[in-house]
């Protein structure tokens, strides 16, 4: 049996932790990468007649207004709820932030070893130095091996998202899925594709973007990634079933991806 998800929290949500149940390796021998769909309920973007979100329409975005018009933001704060949770946590320094997760890891690994659960981190997402002068985690390819050296287990795993990794300044995603992955620590892939880095860079289809998706399928091979791998942020379809038919788009491609790779093309 593949491990299944029983946690999925917001989506792109940087430093965020995922879980999955930890379940036996799938039954074929060879290296079956599932692909799982994972529909949660969409979130309305306050926008009528479902206006794409281009960079025109995030560049009008205030938020001295609050975070209402975000697309993808599960909690609206207004003004004076977003001001006053920038000023808390305004102090909070990267290293101060680090000595935060280790206190998390350190009493919360054990009972997710003794429960059977396999925690993952997402990166930062968008993975820049400061986000409005807040101090950031996983920003960087390297500070996954951080995380992992805090709290050494197998329940202390990393959600690997191919997006976030690409945008990041420094670092390989070949050589990241080769370094983590041989340690066993890739507990599920984020299959996603952009252009640029951070601070300018565009989520596209996954044949578009910078990232060789067909290497990064040959790579996960190499080191025995067994695991799940989940089409994330796609971009919308001019149709009757935008998010749907851009998911399907994903899909086809993740699906043809690992028949080139199990046919060693």
């Amino acid at each position: 049996m593949c491990p299944a998800i029983i946690r999925v929290v917001r989506r792109g949500a940087p430093g965020t932790v995922a879980a999955h149940r930890s379940g036996g390796r799938c039954s074929k021998r060879k290296m079956v990468m599932r692909l799982l769909v994972l529909q949660a309920a969409r979130i309305d973007s306050r926008r009528s007649g479902g206006e794409a979100i281009t960079q025109s329409v995030l560049l009008k975005i205030d938020l001295s207004r609050g975070t209402a018009e975000l697309p993808g933001w599960a909690t609206a704060y207004s003004a004076q709820e977003l001001n006053a949770l920038l000023d808390a946590y305004r102090s909070i320094d990267e290293n101060r932030l680090w000595e935060n997760l280790s206190y998390f890891l350190e009493r919360v690994v054990p009972a997710a070893v003794s429960s059977g659960v396999r925690m993952a981190l997402h990166p930062d997402d968008p993975p820049a130095d400061m986000l409005r002068k807040t101090a950031r985690l996983v920003n960087q390819p390297s500070k996954y091996q951080r995380v992992i050296d805090l709290a050494p287990s197998k329940a202390n795993a990393l959600e690997f998202c191919l997006g976030s990794l690409q945008e990041m300044r420094e670092g390989d995603v070949l050589e990241s899925i080769r370094h983590y992955g041989q340690q066993g620590k890739i507990a599920y892939v984020h299959f996603r594709n952009v252009r640029g880095k951070v601070p300018l860079y565009q989520e596209v289809f996954v044949d578009e973007g910078d990232l060789d998706m067909l290497a990064a399928i040959r790579a996960l091979r190499e080191v025995g990634y067994d695991g799940v791998i989940i089409p994330d942020h796609t971009p919308e379809m001019s149709c009757n079933a935008p998010w749907h038919a851009g998911m399907a788009f994903a899909l086809g491609y993740m699906k043809a991806a690992l028949q080139m790779s199990e046919r060693g093309i």
